[in-house]
C-alpha cells in the first residue's frame, strides 16, 4: 500500500475577467447509462487458454432546452426530445506458450460502441453511436535476461464521431475510419545492475469517408533507457524521440483538440536518481527536458470551450523530487 499527499488549487476559474464560478448553472440534457459486464478465462490445455468477455450499456440522453436554445447547445433538439442507445462490447483473445521456450504468442478480436458524450451532442444531438473493431495479435519473450513484447493491431471505425470545424454550424459529425499499427518494447538486462529499455510506438490511421488522414493520429515515437539499481541506490537516463507528424486533417479532431498544423519532429533526454532512506521511504530526484528542448506534442488536451488554434509548447528544463513511504 502507499501513501500520498496531493494538492491542486483551481487558478483558471477567471478567464477573461468572468470567474465562471460565479455563473448560473443551466441544465442542458439529462445522461444516463446502466451497465454489466462479464469476463471469463477458461484454460484449453496446459500451454494455452482463452480469454473472453461481455459487456452491454443502455444509454440515455434527453434534451432539456428546445429549439430556441442558446446556439451550440442542443439546438437542433425538441424540448424532452431523448436519443436511446443499447451499446454492445466484447472480446475474444487466445494465448499460447512455447515452452519449454520463454515465448508465447496471442491473437485477439474486440468490438467496443460509444455513445456521444455531452458536448459532442451540442451541435447534432442525434449522433449515431461510434464503433471500433479490432484485431491483434503479438507475441511475448520473457527470459532470464531480456523481456520483449510486440503487438501488432488493425481496426476499423464505422461512425466514428469526427470534430470538423470546417463542416458549418453541425461541426460534429458521424465517418468510418480505419486505423493500424504496432507497439514494442523490451527490457534487457546488461548486468546484475544495469538494465537497457526501449520502446516503440507507430500507429497509421485514415478517414475513409472524406479520403483524409484521421486526424490527431499520433506520430512515430520511441525511447531508449539505461536503468541502475544495487544495494540502497537507483538511477536511470532516458532518450525520447518523437517523429514529424505531417499526415493531418487540418481543424478536424476529437472535443479536447484539432489538427493545426504539422508538428515538428522532437527528442528529449531526462534523468533521476535516488536511493532507499529507512524501512519502506525513498527519496527521488530529476530533472525532465534535462537540454531544455523547446518543443510541443502533436496530441495537446484542450477543452471543448477553447480548442487550440496555435501551438502550446511543453515545460523548459523541470526539476523535480519525490519521496515515497510504503507500508
Amino acid at each position: 500500500m502507499a501513501v500520498g499527499l496531493d494538492y491542486a488549487e483551481n487558478r483558471h476559474s477567471n478567464r477573461g475577467g468572468v470567474d465562471y464560478r460565479e455563473q448560473e448553472r443551466s441544465r442542458n440534457a439529462e445522461f444516463t447509462d446502466h451497465g454489466v459486464f462479464t469476463e471469463v478465462e477458461q484454460e484449453l490445455s496446459e500451454r494455452s487458454w482463452v480469454t473472453l468477455g461481455l459487456r452491454v450499456d443502455r444509454a440515455r440522453v434527453e434534451s432539456l432546452t428546445g429549439t430556441d436554445a442558446a446556439p451550440g447547445f442542443y439546438a437542433d433538439a425538441e424540448l424532452g426530445e431523448t436519443s436511446r442507445s443499447t451499446l454492445w462490447s466484447g472480446f475474444a483473445r487466445y494465448e499460447y506458450a512455447l515452452e519449454p521456450q520463454p515465448l508465447s504468442l496471442f491473437a485477439g478480436v474486440g468490438r467496443a460502441e460509444r455513445a456521444g458524450d455531452h458536448w459532442e451532442r451540442r451541435f447534432v444531438f442525434d449522433l449515431e453511436p461510434e464503433t471500433l473493431t479490432q484485431l491483434d495479435t503479438g507475441a511475448s519473450w520473457h527470459g532470464d535476461r531480456l523481456s520483449a513484447n510486440l503487438s501488432l493491431f488493425y481496426g476499423w471505425y464505422d461512425d466514428y464521431i469526427l470534430i470538423d470545424e470546417r463542416s458549418g454550424q453541425d461541426k460534429v459529425r458521424n465517418v468510418d475510419a480505419k486505423t493500424y499499427g504496432l507497439e514494442a518494447d523490451m527490457r534487457l538486462g546488461l548486468t546484475d545492475s544495469w538494465d537497457l529499455t526501449s520502446t516503440l510506438a507507430w500507429v497509421r490511421s485514415n478517414n475513409d469517408t472524406d479520403s483524409l488522414p484521421l486526424a490527431q493520429t499520433p506520430p512515430l515515437e520511441a525511447t531508449l533507457g539505461l536503468d541502475y539499481a544495487r544495494n540502497a541506490y537507483f538511477g536511470g537516463v532516458l532518450l525520447r524521440g518523437v517523429a514529424r507528424q505531417d499526415r493531418i486533417a487540418e481543424d478536424q479532431g476529437t472535443i479536447y483538440s484539432l489538427d493545426i498544423g504539422e508538428t515538428p519532429g522532437f527528442a528529449t533526454v531526462s534523468a533521476y536518481g535516488g536511493r532507499e532512506l529507512f524501512g519502506n521511504t525513498t527519496l527521488t530526484l530529476g530533472v525532465d527536458n534535462l537540454f531544455d528542448r523547446t518543443y510541443a506534442e502533436h496530441i495537446q488536451r484542450g477543452t471543448t470551450e477553447m480548442l487550440a488554434t496555435d501551438r502550446v509548447n511543453e515545460p523548459g528544463r523541470t526539476l523535480w523530487a519525490n519521496l515515497t513511504t510504503r507500508f
